[in-house]
């Protein structure tokens, strides 16, 4: 697989992502400006719960931003072992079903498709990143229960 065309189509889910979030932001910004206040009703508090969501929502446009600009930072040499910037496949050795992952510092929990190939993104923090980094190809790690053996790595 080109890791250029994971690299890219993460930019490109990621500045979606951003595109809808901003999206949401100024619709609940309207909706926060448009909702009655405590002094209009004591039993309503839409204005102060949708003032929280919109302060929410900013911070994940932040984080998005952020991933967005990590994005150009991700090594696309291969290595035959797992690290930042690898895509690789964990086959589960209950079920034989295989799934890509592509590991990043920041930014995972993103899936998108390259080449008709399902990618989920994962940082090296989460628990399945924690046992995959510094593994090879046909080597056996175990998360949440589950056991898997790397395939592929890029």
């Amino acid at each position: 697989m080109d890791k250029s065309k994971v690299v890219s189509a993460f930019a490109q889910a990621t500045s979606q992502n951003i595109a809808n979030l901003v999206a949401s932001l100024e619709d609940t910004r309207k909706r926060t400006q448009d909702a009655p206040g405590s002094n209009t009703t004591h039993s309503d508090t839409s204005k102060f719960q949708l003032g929280n969501l919109a302060l929410s929502i900013e911070v994940q446009v932040q984080k998005a931003r952020e991933t967005l600009a990590y994005i150009s930072s991700i090594p696309v040499h291969c290595e035959q072992i797992v690290q930042v910037g690898s895509v690789f496949e964990l086959m589960d050795t209950k079920t034989e079903g295989i799934k890509t992952f592509f590991l990043v510092g920041i930014g995972g929990g993103e899936t998108f498709s390259v080449d008709g190939i399902t990618i989920i993104t994962t940082t090296f923090s989460s628990p399945l990143g924690r046992v995959c980094i510094g593994k090879k190809n046909d080597q056996e790690v175990s998360c949440n229960g589950r056991t898997y053996i790397i395939k592929n790595v890029e």
